[in-house]
């Protein structure tokens, strides 16, 4: 029989066993631990071995208002993790509930092959993890034949250009794609893929547990594209409407799903132009020469994304027409003509294609105005060889070296500059010959020096593009690199990685201008993990 002291002491021990928190085995990174070699989510998802598992919860045990988290990982020179930081939406720390804690214990499994860049120790990782609800297998099964499916994927369009379209599969392997919106091919079109595509969407269904999702998984913001699964299968249906989900515990396999679908359909054909896709029109009797085949045209050629440029010359091989404004759908369209928003969106090919079809020409002579339009098209464009071909192609009527530039705001006037400000790095552009141009243009006796209507040099374009070896070109041609830009920034207040914030601040950049009473350049610093300028920074006590 225990004793008084006996029984108050194994008490006393389990209330401290439960009470005591959990301490993840993994640790919480101190600031300086978040310092170090910074790769590029290129870099990241090429060494991430396997993947970062979500947070589950039970239905209607979440987070709170949004789900998800920002999770920055300090990786050590084996591949290993050495601690976390969890950051929510607003930039704050994450709190750490049950769910997130135990979630924490897989982080020991999780592994990168090393980031040997010579420089660091140790490599920051960047990681959105996802939080989601479990499905419970609440609904009874579905068990009819593979012809009675039909399987349907609706997107819509958002505040920008997200493409909107409606898709339906059936168990026949018939399918009917309906472009509306930001896709190249609009109205419906029909075809068929093999019923085994579709009975692999049944399995992927089961095996996913579709049927027994919840049917809206809504987040509370604005201006975003949703989605819309809808299953039947006999006389049962399921529907369901992911707007955002994944912001509020949409289990991933739902988005993995929608994938599915797309992939299945081949919707990708319809939404970006393909050589295949002209090649499905043809078979459908579709009229090229028609006003729908001068829209489809105009649409291809103004989409940045994908390589749509030998798809394009196989339209006009059909009879596209490019002598007029099409009369619908020309959503992408910027201002110019055909050939211009060839060029500026790299299509070089189909460039060269109008080029020969006489795009420059006015009557048969080469007309000023169209070879200056096309020139700077093609510096925007940012191909070395589209703008020597212009430049070739204008034989005696040689491009104008300048322009006049408008500051965006309105708060600037007009102003005679060179047309090398033009360049300007499109975001997420693969392909960028900023420097290629610059020199070439330099060679023609452009000033690489001069401001742009808003005050940004070409040495501001080069930090934002994160182009370092036209950074350094340019402070080796003797770019200032304190002279103020836009905002009255100097470069380095727009320097899109490490290395080339270093080069500037070797080049003696003027710190002075980047602090307010809110942030500094150092705090800027530490936020991007960048070990290199901080220690920099702190070695010269700013």
């Amino acid at each position: 029989m225990l004793s008084i002291l006996e029984i108050t002491t194994t008490m006393l021990w389990a209330v401290a066993i439960t009470a005591a928190p959990e301490t993840p085995p993994i640790p919480e990174c101190r600031p300086d631990q978040l310092l170090g070699y910074v790769p590029s989510d290129d870099e990241v998802a090429s060494h991430r071995e396997g993947s970062i598992p979500p947070v589950e919860y039970d239905r209607g045990d979440g987070p709170g208002h949004l789900w998800g988290f920002e999770m920055a990982l300090r990786i050590n020179a084996n591949g290993n993790v050495d601690c976390y930081r969890l950051v929510n939406d607003f930039g704050k720390k994450a709190p750490l509930n049950r769910q997130r804690r135990n979630w924490l214990e897989k982080l020991a499994d999780v592994r990168y092959r090393p980031f040997a860049d010579g420089r660091s120790a140790a490599a920051i990782v960047t990681e959105n993890v996802r939080e989601v609800e479990r499905v419970e297998s609440t609904a009874s099964p579905v068990d009819v034949p593979l012809d009675q499916f039909v399987i349907g994927l609706e997107r819509t369009a958002c505040f920008g250009s997200c493409p909107s379209y409606t898709v339906e599969i059936r168990g026949d392997g018939s399918v009917t794609y309906k472009g509306r919106a930001f896709v190249d091919v609009e109205g419906e079109h029909r075809y068929r893929i093999p019923t085994a595509e579709v009975a692999r969407l049944v399995e992927s269904m089961h095996t996913k547990n579709i049927w027994s999702s919840k049917t809206e998984y809504i987040a509370p913001i604005t201006d975003n594209p949703s989605q819309t699964v809808t299953i039947k299968a006999g006389e049962r249906s399921h529907r369901i409407h992911d707007y955002v989900g994944e912001m509020v515990g949409m289990p991933v396999a739902i988005s993995e799903f929608e994938r599915e679908i797309d992939a299945a359909a081949k919707t990708d054909r319809w939404i970006r132009l393909s050589v295949e896709t002209v090649d499905l029109l043809d078979q459908e009797g579709f009229d090229f020469a028609s006003p729908e085949g001068t829209a489809l045209l105009w649409r291809s050629v103004a989409e940045r994304e994908g390589d749509s440029d030998k798809a394009v010359l196989r339209l006009l091989q059909r009879g596209a027409r490019d002598d007029g404004k099409p009369s619908q759908g020309a959503w992408r369209q910027r201002t110019g003509t055909l050939l211009d928003i060839a060029l500026e969106n790299g299509k070089a090919e189909t460039a060269d294609a109008l080029i020969a079809n006489g795009a420059l020409e006015t009557r048969g002579q080469i007309d000023r105005a169209k070879v200056d339009a096309a020139f700077r098209a093609a510096i925007k464009g940012a191909r070395l060889a589209s703008v020597q071909r212009v430049w070739s192609a204008a034989n005696a009527a040689t491009p104008s070296l300048e322009f006049d530039d408008e500051d965006e705001s309105g708060k600037q006037t007009a102003k005679r500059v060179p047309v090398t400000l033009l360049l300007e790095k499109p975001y997420g552009a693969a392909k960028w010959e900023g420097l290629k141009i610059a020199q070439w243009l330099a060679a023609q006796g452009c000033d690489l020096h001069a401001a742009a209507a808003n005050g940004d040099t070409l040495l501001h374009r080069a930090a934002g593009a994160g182009d370092v070896a036209f950074v350094r070109y340019l402070l080796e041609e003797g770019a200032d690199a304190s002279t103020p830009g836009k905002y009255g920034l100097p470069a380095l207040g727009g320097a899109a990685n490490e290395d080339v914030a270093m080069l500037l601040l070797d080049a003696g950049s003027d710190l002075s201008k980047l602090s307010d009473h809110e942030s500094s350049f150092r705090e800027y610093a530490t936020s991007r993990h960048w070990s290199r300028v901080v220690a920099w920074l702190d070695e010269h006590k700013q």
